[in-house]
């Protein structure tokens, strides 16, 4: 029986099937690649088109975001703070609750998708030192997209 086998391929190295049907393949494929100019434009083409569409034409920067913010007190630090908040491009104030349970139900509803809480006693605990307290919180919606 061992006459039926060829010598080389007692001496083959282990893996070299796989490697070398893949490498024929491969280069089978680049020539098929030469012979077909259309499929080689296409290749590159449609790679240029969506980088071009993804990096200029869709902006994921969210702009004017309506926001809640709950102030529970009223000192020069938080309506600064409200201020800073209007000043942005990002959020745009569109009510002011007197409640986390009413911040809950303009989240919950959709009527909000950011939310901004600045506790009682804001200003003397940032006076006091660097751990203050200042909440935020976000709807799950801002995951999806938002056309404006």
């Amino acid at each position: 029986m061992t006459h039926l086998l060829p010598p080389q391929t007692a001496q083959r190295l282990p893996g070299g099937g796989f490697s070398r049907k893949t490498w024929a393949m491969l280069v089978k494929e680049f020539i098929q690649l030469k012979r077909d100019r259309v499929s080689f434009a296409m290749i590159i083409m449609i790679p240029l088109v969506q980088l071009m569409l993804f990096g200029y034409a869709i902006n994921t920067n969210p702009r004017d975001l309506p926001t809640a913010v709950l102030m529970q007190e009223s000192t020069d630090l938080s309506r600064s703070i409200l201020a800073a908040l209007e000043n942005t491009k990002y959020f745009r104030v569109t009510q002011l609750p007197h409640s986390e349970a009413e911040v809950d139900e303009l989240l919950a509803s959709g009527t909000v998708l950011f939310a901004v809480e600045i506790p009682a006693r804001f200003e003397r605990s940032v006076r006091r030192g660097p751990r203050y307290a200042q909440h935020g919180s976000a709807d799950r919606a801002l995951t999806r997209p938002r056309c404006s």
